[in-house]
């Protein structure tokens, strides 16, 4: 696995509601056709995101409520500090599903996408006004910085499914092998017991 590292620039991801994983990603090395910084638009990954990713995608919610103003007075500065702010039940109904970011250097911004969840069912995802994240000027989102941490800690974590890290299903596996025409074999852990 260790030569199919990724060694993308992440520009967008979001967590599809099969709880995969859509990428896109400038690639910084040439690879046959493709060229050195070739803007791959949107890998879906095949398979679940782990807890992980999941967690790290949780610590972006203080900063959706606080930037989107998606709760009624001001969001607790603590929520964005401890990265949880899943105890709060006015917030307990939205999720951040994913980010893009756009520009670069001192103009670089990033745009949260949010899913909220309806009481009868049902759910509708949207996208909060860009946050400058490297903002010097008065009026600008008082916690870039933490917010610079949360994703580069997303982006990590995007990073690792993206080399195969990945939640397993859940499902409990037999270690039954099946030979060419479909018949059941012992496994290699079958045969070295006996």
């Amino acid at each position: 696995m260790s030569e199919n590292k990724f060694k993308g620039n992440i520009r967008a991801v979001r967590v599809t509601p099969k709880q995969h994983l859509k990428v896109t990603f400038v690639d910084n090395e040439t690879h046959g056709e493709k060229p050195a910084n070739y803007t791959h638009p949107g890998v879906v990954g095949d398979r679940p995101v782990h807890k992980d990713l999941l967690k790290a995608f949780s610590a972006l919610k203080g900063h959706a409520a606080s930037w989107g103003e998606l709760k009624r007075g001001p969001v607790d500065q603590k929520y964005i500090k401890i990265r949880d702010c899943n105890l709060d039940p006015e917030l307990s109904q939205y999720e951040v599903v994913g980010f893009t970011y756009k520009g670069d250097g001192d103009t670089e911004t990033v745009t949260l996408r949010v899913k909220r969840r309806l009481s009868k069912g049902g759910h509708y995802e949207f996208d909060l006004p860009s946050i400058r994240l490297r903002n010097k000027t008065v009026g600008g989102y008082e916690f870039s910085g933490n917010l610079v941490n949360d994703l580069n800690d997303c982006e990590i974590e995007v990073a690792e499914y993206m080399n195969g890290k990945f939640e397993d299903n859940g499902q409990l596996t037999l270690g039954l092998a099946v030979d060419d025409e479909g018949e059941l074999q012992e496994t290699q852990e079958e045969q070295s017991e006996l």
